[in-house]
């Protein structure tokens, strides 16, 4: 996911190292889509790491260094058919090093968490596809992430990459392996935020109201209002709940093991140092709890969207749907792995819902 920064010349487009891809822990490269307003000709250029789009080196910079720590910490394990091995050899992620170090020697295990949603994630997918009827995939904010290309390898079906800038790109460097994957991959710009932008995008791109969907939403639950949300969510619904929706989502603190507290919001605060503190006031940020005059001292970690199980439920009834699954890092991780080497006798800060709408 990109933020777009009005008042730079032909308009700079930076990846969104705080909304999206920036924690993906909690993408692939994902996040919200916010347009923040400033005065043209009020900010110092961004660093040329931070830059995509026509501003950018190369192909290989269309990531940000946030959005390179997340695919260096999934290392390819979720996604491992050969073209979307082949599609991530072509990203460079010597940009994510830096962050990932910083954030490994807090704590060590942060790539089991992205391994573990991720995997979690292309699992429910698939049993979506395979037996629940579901034709057509839309991911949300989907970024550089291989998911698309993974379950195209895997499946016949229709999967629609939605995000707010580097569609174009993808959708280029992905036009290689098409005579390798299954399924079709259509890569779609629109404001992932928006039930009518992406709606429109979809339906441009060929998506039909009519055939059984899945609606992805990783990384980016927390950057959106509960109402932008849900108000996409309801897009899908369905009198006779034929869709699905798998949501990624952050607990509430209280329902986070006190000592893991710090470990969940460790990278939110790294991020934000890393990519935005000398170039854009923090007070900009457009978060969906942002009080005023937030500093650099300040976490965004306490201004993100949360629910608890309960919420996730009772927002998926409002919708005429229900929570079918619900997947928490501990089972997550035995899922995965067979075992709970880090995930023990407690869970972490995410979790995984499977919705019928």
């Amino acid at each position: 996911m990109f933020l777009v920064l009005p008042g730079f010349s032909g308009q700079t487009e930076a990846p969104a190292a705080v909304l999206g891809a920036a924690v993906d822990l909690g993408c692939g490269a994902v996040g919200a889509n916010h347009p923040i307003s400033v005065a043209r000709g009020s900010l110092p250029p961004l660093p040329q790491r931070f830059m995509c789009g026509p501003h950018a080196r190369g192909a290989v910079d269309l990531l940000s260094s946030t959005s390179a720590l997340v695919l260096l910490w999934s290392d390819g394990r979720a996604h491992t058919s050969a073209p979307a091995q082949r599609f991530l050899g072509t990203l460079d992620l010597d940009l994510g090093e830096g962050i990932m170090r910083e954030c490994d020697r807090f704590w060590p295990h942060y790539q089991e968490v992205i391994r573990n949603r991720k995997s979690c994630i292309l699992d429910l997918a698939v049993d979506c596809i395979e037996n629940d009827g579901t034709r057509q995939v839309v991911v949300l904010g989907a970024g550089m992430d291989a998911l698309s290309i993974e379950l195209c390898s895997r499946l016949d079906c229709a999967v629609f990459d939605v995000d707010s800038a580097g569609m174009d790109r993808k959708e280029q460097l992905v036009g290689p392996l098409a005579r390798d994957l299954r399924g079709s991959l259509r890569c779609v710009t629109a404001d992932a935020s928006k039930r009518a932008s992406v709606t429109s995008g979809l339906g441009g791109a060929g998506w039909s109201r009519e055939e059984p969907s899945l609606l992805v939403v990783e990384g980016l639950s927390y950057y959106l209002t509960a109402g932008d949300l849900w108000g996409l969510a309801s897009g899908f619904a369905t009198p006779n709940r034929s869709n699905r929706m798998i949501l990624e989502y952050l607990l509430p603190t209280s329902d986070i093991p006190e000592d893991l507290r710090p470990v969940a919001s460790r990278p939110f605060d790294l991020i934000v140092k890393e990519a935005y503190e000398s170039v854009i006031p923090l007070a900009a940020f457009p978060m969906p709890h942002h009080p005023p005059g937030l500093t650099a001292e300040d976490s965004l970690w306490a201004f993100t969207t949360r629910y608890g199980p309960g919420d996730v439920e009772a927002r998926a009834a409002g919708l005429g749907g229900a929570v079918l699954s619900r997947h928490d890092m501990r089972s997550m991780e035995m899922r995965r792995t067979g075992s709970n080497a880090v995930f023990g006798e407690r869970s972490g800060w995410i979790e995984v819902c499977k919705i019928a709408l």
